[in-house]
């Protein structure tokens, strides 16, 4: 027999409403409550597991262009077209930096999502430190206004990292 949810939450809604539940029925109700719950946070889990699917696929994607790009690179080394420019490591770097760094917009997420935990985390730490009283006088204010501005920043950070 299959039930659905909102099956489930139609009996909730019943028992809830039935008045006096009989110690049977209020083991159904527990168990209806608890199912609706396991129920959502699986159809949480899955769209989280399908959306880092879907960005696994687009990391895997540019990481594919850039081993690409690289040989491309120690090809053209290799020929010894580059070995009487003889340049740096550090300019050939740069080169293949410059050849696809704004062809990586997965990666451009993944970094800004990383950037902006970082910033939460530390305002969190700020707001720890100002509610604990560790601040006195103009310090608070001070600090107060760097929370405000870390806030627009994670804001800016987590909107990049959503695109």
């Amino acid at each position: 027999m299959t039930i659905t949810l909102q099956a489930v939450n139609e009996l909730i809604a019943s028992l809830e409403n039935a008045g006096e539940l009989s110690i049977r029925e209020q083991k159904f109700l527990k168990l209806a409550k608890e199912f609706s719950i396991c129920s959502a946070s699986l159809d949480a889990a899955i769209k989280t597991g399908n959306m880092l699917a879907d960005q696994n696929a687009q990391l895997a994607a540019e990481n594919v262009e850039a081993k690409k790009i690289i040989s491309e690179c120690r090809e053209y080394f290799i020929a010894g077209v580059m070995k009487r420019i003889r340049p740096t490591n550090e300019g050939y770097l740069h080169m293949i930096c410059d050849t696809f760094a704004d062809e990586t917009p997965a990666t451009d997420r993944v970094v800004a999502g990383i950037k902006a935990d970082g910033v939460e985390e530390f305002i969190g730490l700020l707001q720890q430190h100002v509610d604990e009283g560790d601040f006195v006088g103009d310090e608070v204010a001070v600090i107060v206004g760097a929370i405000d501005c870390g806030k627009e920043f994670f804001e800016q950070l987590h909107e990049g990292a959503d695109k």
